[in-house]
């Protein structure tokens, strides 16, 4: 039962980078910045994602795949990237 949770939770997260991709290709015209952000925010949105469709291993204990989300957009979108998914993550955490 765990494995089709966490392969439902890796397909909805590969839907949301692949509509980055789209999503990228056709505003070429922002800034950096702007892309930083925005790279940022999916992230993020796939972070939550992830939270939300995590498997239960323990009692009080979680599986998900939020850390490869959080260091891809670490790796590909640089430190204004982390800072709006971490904070995105965090969010969410923390309510």
């Amino acid at each position: 039962m765990a494995w089709q949770i966490l392969i439902g939770n890796v397909a909805a997260v590969s839907l949301l980078i692949s509509v980055w991709m789209h999503l990228h290709y056709r505003l070429y015209r922002l800034s950096e910045v702007q892309a930083k952000v925005g790279f940022g925010l999916m992230m993020g949105l796939a972070a939550l994602l992830s939270m939300v469709l995590s498997v239960e291993v323990d009692s009080r204990y979680y599986l998900d795949f939020r850390s490869t989300l959080l260091a891809v957009s670490a790796a590909y979108g640089g430190l204004l990237a982390i800072l709006v998914t971490g904070t995105v993550t965090l969010g969410r955490r923390w309510a």
